[in-house]
């Protein structure tokens, strides 16, 4: 919720959560219509290829966005107790 700030921040978070919201409705009525003209496999196709469309579309703004990734090469040394 920090994203949303502190201004209208009820009608911010309204606006986020609805298009939330959105990533159902959309595939739902998709394969809706996928299913009533071409069958249940061509529907779970459609599924498939929303998944890989929707992952590409990730990757695609996150290069554009030159955002970068970094592993985790290694966990941070624990604390030890000094006694």
């Amino acid at each position: 919720m920090k994203a949303i700030g502190r201004g209208a921040a009820s009608t911010k978070a309204a606006t986020l959560w609805s298009f939330a919201n959105l990533a159902y409705a959309y595939p739902t009525l998709i394969e809706g219509s996928v299913h009533d003209h071409a069958g249940t496999l061509a529907m779970l196709l459609t599924d498939a290829g929303l998944g890989v469309a929707g992952f590409c579309v990730l990757m695609l703004a996150t290069r554009l966005l030159r955002l970068r990734f970094k592993l985790l090469t290694g966990a941070p040394a624990a604390a030890t107790a000094v006694e």
